[in-house]
Order: C-alpha cells, then structure tokens, then sequence
C-alpha cells in the first residue's frame, strides 16, 4: 500500500471517528441535561419543604412568645417595671455622661466607706439625685417585675441600653451607702443595700439571659459590700434579721428561670434568623450560645454561693457578738442556720471555714469540688467569700 493510499486510509478513519463522537455528544447532553434538572427539582422540593417548615415554625414560635408573655403578665399595680420604665424615660435620670461613678478614682467608693471629704464631687453629684435614689428605693418595695418581653432587634437594642442605665443606678446607689454608713446613717445604707439586692432580684425575674447577667453583676456588688457591712460596721440586731428576710437561703427559682431563657434565646435566634438559618447555623456551628449559657451558669452558681455565704457571715457575727470570738469551726452555728445554707449551690458539697488568728476565711470550693486553699488561677476555681478581694 502506497502513502496515498494510507493517507486516504486514514482521513476515512478520521471523519469516521468524528461521526460517531457526533452522534454520541447529544446523547451524553441529554444525558446530564436530565441530571441536572433531576437534581433542580429534588433542590426546589427540599426548598419548598424548608419554606413551608419555616412559616410553620414560626407561627409556632410566635404562638410560644404569645404563651411566656402570658405567663409573665401581673397587674400593674404589683410591678416594679412601671417606675422603672417612667425613670427610663427621664433624660435626667439616665444621662450618666459626666458620672463620677465611671472615673477608677472613685472605685474605692464602690467597695468602702467614704467622706464627703474623700470625693466632694461625688458626694455633690449624689445630693442633686436624691428624687432619683428616692424612685428607685419605691421601687424596691415591690416584689414582682415584669419588663415588655420585646425580642425583636430594635427592642433588644433599647433593652440593652436600659440595662446598662440600671447596672449606673445600682452604682450609684452602692455610692450613696457607703457613704451613709461612714457618717452613721447605718439605716440609710441598709436601705440602699436592700434595693440592689431588689434591682436584681427584678432583673432575674425576666426571661431573658441577658435581664439575668445584669442582675447576676448587681447582686454581686451589693453582696461584697454587706459582707463588709456586717463584719465590718456595728450592724444592729434588727439590720442583721432583716438581712436574713431579704436574702432567703433557697433561690432555686432562679436556677430554673436561668434554664427557661435558654428556651426564649433560641426563640430569639430564631425568629430573627429564620428557620432555616437557624437550622443551618446549629448544623454548622453546632449549639449556638452553649458555652455563654455554661460560662453564665457558673456565674450564677457563684453568686448564689456568695448569698449563702452571706447568711453564714451573719451567724458568724452573731456568734462573735455573743462569745467574744469565732466560732472553731460551722458546726457551732449551723443550728442557728436554715437547714440547707452550709450546703454549697456551686458543687452540692461544703464550705471551707479556717480561723487565722484574729479573723478567717470561709470560701468555696468551686464547681470542681476541691479544696485548693481559695485559689482562684491556673485551673483552681475555689471562690474567695471573706476575706473580699
């Protein structure tokens, strides 16, 4: 065979070859052409179904706001909140932007007893809010408070403004007592006291996580400083019952109301986000606010073992009024104490109590339940009741 012919041999070949792929390409085309729009429907199926999901679970996501608003609401006559919310609305009452209470100069006053002589101006900028404090200690007496549930973005963005203004009045109020209480006015304090412990006790009463860090960051301020008020000052007989009344041993309902604001911050999550936002952002993510929820937890266990801490320090007191000394060790005064107070919130176990000479410690131990000698670094997690740091 010549080249010629080799040649023509394989143009055939090659036009042959070209025929067939021809012929091969459209149906490979429609091949995954009807792959595709497989795929395109099962897509707007899945997406139809989440659509549909989506306005079911949130007709069920209002209707479960609707509930908890229903379960929140109380007469008006019977809630803090309306002085709150009339407070709320005075420019003078929430403008804090000349405050001294924010300057670290004026921290001390926060933990201490203070002079006019100490801070003029702050003890100046006190006296022009006395109808505030005043509101705010009415306030106080009465024992329900019910906030608008409001879990929408601009509602939640005036809500935490509004907390912000209360963690200020809380401030100022810590302030005013310490200064009443280095003049004397021991009554006047324990007035002031009273109402954050109440400010944050309104707080906790709302269902939601962030009402209740706020009230966690109130309670604690005004627990350091009746610690201090009671082993540090000349409180009466009548000061030390009233303590004990205004801080009860069992405050388990705030452990569950803690717990029911999980519920309303996923309600939250997903109102806003959607359903499947929210789906995907658990799927990916996992849990969202799991680790804020612990870390807040362990807060809270924290404050209530400071509480319980507290009605511990008052026995002590009692006992060193009447004896001249500390008690050796808790079990010469838990017969004057409610019957689960020695029990610790944060691990279900006991304090730890040690006379030092002239004074003691009493401290936790701590969600992990061991004694490191009130160490509060490096993996201990004992919390220091008193001495206060």
């Amino acid at each position: 065979m010549d080249c010629e012919q080799i040649g023509q041999r394989r143009t055939l070949m090659t036009e042959e070859q070209n025929e067939q792929t021809q012929t091969e390409k459209p149906k490979k085309d429609g091949k995954w052409r009807r792959r595709i729009g497989l795929v395109l429907i099962v897509i707007a199926l899945v997406l139809l179904a989440l659509s549909l999901a989506e306005r079911s679970s949130s007709k069920s996501i209002d209707e479960r706001i609707a509930e908890i608003q229903a379960a929140n609401k109380i007469p008006d006559e019977q809630n803090a909140a309306l002085i709150y919310n009339q407070l709320l609305q005075d420019a003078d009452a929430t403008d804090f932007s000349s405050s001294p209470i924010d300057n670290q100069a004026y921290y001390p006053a926060l933990k201490r007893p203070w002079l006019a002589t100490d801070y003029p101006e702050l003890k100046q900028w006190l006296s022009d809010r006395q109808p505030l404090i005043d509101k705010l200690l009415e306030a106080s007496k009465i024992p329900q408070c019910r906030f608008p549930l409001g879990i929408d973005v601009p509602q939640m963005s005036s809500r935490m403004s509004h907390l912000a203004v209360m963690r200020h009045w809380a401030r100022m109020l810590i302030c005013a007592a310490n200064n009443d209480q280095a003049v004397g006015r021991h009554d006047a304090a324990m007035q002031k006291y009273l109402c954050v412990i109440r400010m944050g006790e309104h707080l906790h009463q709302q269902p939601l996580l962030v009402d209740q860090l706020v009230g966690i960051a109130v309670d604690a301020l005004a627990v350091m400083n009746i610690k201090r008020f009671v082993l540090q000052s000349l409180p009466t007989k009548q000061h030390l019952e009233l303590l004990e009344e205004v801080l009860p041993h069992n405050k388990q309902h705030w452990l569950r109301e803690f717990e029911n604001a999980r519920e309303l911050e996923n309600l939250y999550q997903r109102s806003q986000l959607g359903f499947i936002s929210h789906s995907l952002t658990e799927w990916w993510f996992g849990i969202p606010n799991e680790k804020a929820f612990e870390h807040a937890k362990v807060l809270l266990l924290r404050v209530l073992s400071d509480e319980h801490g507290t009605r511990i320090l008052i026995a002590v007191r009692r006992y060193k009024d009447t004896n001249g000394q500390w008690p050796e060790n808790l079990d010469v005064v838990k017969p004057f104490l409610p019957k689960d107070i020695l029990i610790d919130p944060a691990n279900g176990g006991s304090f730890v109590y040690k006379v030092t000479g002239d004074s003691f410690t009493l401290y936790s131990k701590g969600p992990n339940n061991l004694d490191d000698d009130g160490q509060r670094n490096d993996g201990k997690d004992d919390w220091l009741i008193w001495p206060t740091k």
